[in-house]
Protein backbone atom coordinates (compact mmCIF):
# COMPACT_ATOMS: atom_id res chain seq x y z
CA UNK A 1 0.00 0.00 0.00
CA UNK A 2 1.61 3.61 -1.07
CA UNK A 3 1.72 5.89 1.68
CA UNK A 4 0.09 9.31 1.10
CA UNK A 5 2.78 12.07 0.72
CA UNK A 6 2.86 14.67 3.75
CA UNK A 7 1.58 18.78 3.89
CA UNK A 8 3.38 21.08 2.97
CA UNK A 9 3.94 22.18 6.98
CA UNK A 10 4.65 18.32 7.64
CA UNK A 11 7.40 18.40 5.03
CA UNK A 12 8.85 21.94 6.22
CA UNK A 13 8.85 20.53 10.11
CA UNK A 14 10.74 17.13 9.18
CA UNK A 15 12.78 19.22 7.04
CA UNK A 16 14.32 21.40 10.14
CA UNK A 17 14.09 18.54 12.52
CA UNK A 18 16.39 16.01 9.63
CA UNK A 19 18.81 19.45 9.55
CA UNK A 20 19.35 19.94 13.46
CA UNK A 21 19.71 16.29 14.02
CA UNK A 22 22.47 15.91 11.34
CA UNK A 23 24.43 19.08 12.53
CA UNK A 24 23.93 17.60 16.15
CA UNK A 25 24.54 13.49 15.46
CA UNK A 26 27.17 12.22 13.26
CA UNK A 27 26.18 8.85 12.85
CA UNK A 28 22.30 10.02 11.95
CA UNK A 29 24.23 11.87 9.54
CA UNK A 30 26.31 9.19 8.16
CA UNK A 31 22.58 7.28 7.80
CA UNK A 32 21.15 9.92 5.70
CA UNK A 33 23.75 10.06 3.48
CA UNK A 34 23.82 6.42 2.69
CA UNK A 35 20.01 6.60 2.23
CA UNK A 36 20.59 9.81 0.19
CA UNK A 37 23.53 7.69 -2.14
CA UNK A 38 20.87 4.71 -2.63
CA UNK A 39 23.03 2.30 -0.47
CA UNK A 40 20.73 -0.66 1.49
CA UNK A 41 21.69 -0.47 5.19
CA UNK A 42 20.96 -3.09 7.42
CA UNK A 43 19.94 -2.24 10.74
CA UNK A 44 21.19 -4.61 13.11
CA UNK A 45 18.20 -6.18 14.68
CA UNK A 46 17.34 -6.92 18.59
CA UNK A 47 16.80 -10.38 19.88
CA UNK A 48 12.84 -11.60 19.54
CA UNK A 49 12.54 -11.62 23.01
CA UNK A 50 14.43 -8.43 23.68
CA UNK A 51 11.63 -6.48 21.65
CA UNK A 52 8.77 -7.78 23.32
CA UNK A 53 10.09 -7.34 26.31
CA UNK A 54 10.76 -3.27 25.28
CA UNK A 55 7.00 -3.36 23.72
CA UNK A 56 5.63 -4.98 27.18
CA UNK A 57 7.69 -1.66 29.41
CA UNK A 58 6.47 0.99 26.38
CA UNK A 59 2.88 -0.39 26.85
CA UNK A 60 2.93 -0.49 30.42
CA UNK A 61 4.82 3.13 30.27
CA UNK A 62 1.91 4.40 28.52
CA UNK A 63 -0.87 2.95 30.31
CA UNK A 64 0.63 4.41 33.25
CA UNK A 65 1.41 8.13 32.14
CA UNK A 66 -2.02 7.86 30.88
CA UNK A 67 -3.51 6.98 34.50
CA UNK A 68 -1.55 10.00 35.51
CA UNK A 69 -2.90 12.19 33.37
CA UNK A 70 -6.57 11.11 34.24
CA UNK A 71 -6.21 11.49 37.91
CA UNK A 72 -4.06 14.94 37.16
CA UNK A 73 -7.19 16.20 34.99
CA UNK A 74 -9.87 15.36 37.65
CA UNK A 75 -7.59 16.97 40.26
CA UNK A 76 -7.77 19.75 38.33
CA UNK A 77 -11.21 19.60 37.38
CA UNK A 78 -12.38 19.24 40.51
CA UNK A 79 -10.60 22.34 42.17
CA UNK A 80 -11.12 24.73 39.56
CA UNK A 81 -15.12 23.81 38.99
CA UNK A 82 -15.78 25.29 42.77
CA UNK A 83 -13.35 28.16 42.19
CA UNK A 84 -15.99 28.43 38.45
CA UNK A 85 -18.96 28.12 40.69
CA UNK A 86 -17.77 30.97 42.80
CA UNK A 87 -17.07 32.76 39.97
CA UNK A 88 -20.88 32.38 38.51
CA UNK A 89 -22.24 32.96 41.94
CA UNK A 90 -20.70 36.23 42.14
CA UNK A 91 -21.56 37.35 37.95
CA UNK A 92 -25.46 36.14 39.38
CA UNK A 93 -24.94 38.83 42.35
CA UNK A 94 -23.72 41.61 40.16
CA UNK A 95 -26.71 40.72 37.60
CA UNK A 96 -29.36 40.71 40.41
CA UNK A 97 -27.74 43.98 42.21
CA UNK A 98 -27.87 45.63 38.52
CA UNK A 99 -30.99 44.87 38.10
CA UNK A 100 -33.06 46.35 41.15
CA UNK A 101 -31.20 49.43 41.02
Amino acid sequence: MKQASPSLLSRISLAFGTFFSILSDGQFAARVQALRSGEQRAEPSAPAGETRDRAAYRSGARDGALRLLGLLQRERASSTSSGRRRQLCRYRRRRRRARRS
